[in-house]
Formats: structure tokens, sequence, C-alpha cells
């Protein structure tokens, strides 16, 4: 009669387990996460960060939210008739052990219809979501960022 009742629970208790472990296979780490600091007036800015995937399985990111903007949104540069183009993205893979740096002239977020001001230092919280809906976190510090796009100076010092 025990075993009757026991094994029931100990499936049950097994399937937690792998469900656990199968967690534990996705995870993601954020570096060097920073924020854009525009004037006042731009209700647009954009987040850069090195993601990095320390699971066993591929991630593939499809939403993102942030604490300061009505709405975030992966973007990517491509050329289009000889012009540069943002656009957006509607997913991100990030392959197991492999890291993909979101930064300037090239995939980032976009922080559309800033909800607040955004001053040198503060902190902007972002959430990514996954295919699995499953979430991360992560916060970035305002910084003032050099555009990645060469204006072709030099200087020279003597």
């Amino acid at each position: 009669m025990k075993s009757l009742f026991l094994y029931p629970l100990l499936k049950a208790f097994g399937c937690c387990l792998a469900l656990v472990s199968s967690l534990a296979w996705a995870n993601l780490t954020f570096e060097n996460a920073h924020v854009r600091l525009l004037p006042p007036n731009v209700k647009n800015t954009a987040a850069f960060v090195s993601i990095t995937n320390t699971g066993q399985e591929g991630i593939c990111l499809v939403k993102a939210w942030g604490d300061k903007s009505q709405t975030v949104e992966f973007h990517d540069h491509i050329m289009q008739n000889d012009m540069m183009k943002m656009v957006h993205v509607p997913r991100v893979h990030i392959a197991a052990g492999e890291t993909v740096t979101l930064q300037s002239g090239s995939l980032h977020l976009m922080l559309l219809n800033l909800t607040e001001k955004l001053k040198l230092g503060d902190s902007v919280t972002f959430t990514l979501e996954d295919d699995t809906e499953k979430r991360y976190t992560f916060s970035a510090t305002v910084e003032k960022v050099q555009s990645s796009v060469s204006h072709g100076h030099k200087h020279h010092h003597h």
C-alpha cells in the first residue's frame, strides 16, 4: 500500500527536478550595460550590453521592457540602397556558450518614448523575455557614449 502512495509522489518529485535542472541549463549574464545620454528633449535613446549565454542550449530573446520608456525594441543597422538604415529585429538568438554584444552602429536596444528625462548616472532596469517566456533582468547606467561612426577627424599632439 505504501508503494502505491509513494510512486506518484516520487514521480511528481522527479518531474519537478527535471524542470528545475532544465531551467538551470538556460541562463544569461549581462556585462557593460549602459544607456546613451541624449539631450533632455529627445524622446528615444539606445542601450548597449554584452549578453552571454552560460547555458547548454540556445536562447531566443523575443521581447524587451524598460522602466524608463513606453517601448523597448531590438534594433539593428542594415545597408539599404547605399544608405545605413535602422530596423526593428523581432528576435535575437544567443547560442549556448556564446556572447552577443549590443553596441552602437549594430544590434542594440532602442528605448522609444521615454517616460522621464534621463540624467547622467541614472539607472534603467530592463527585462528581456525568451521564446519560452523566461525573463531576465539587468540594469544599465546612463552614460555619455561616443558614436562608433568615424567623422574623419585626426588629432595630432606635439
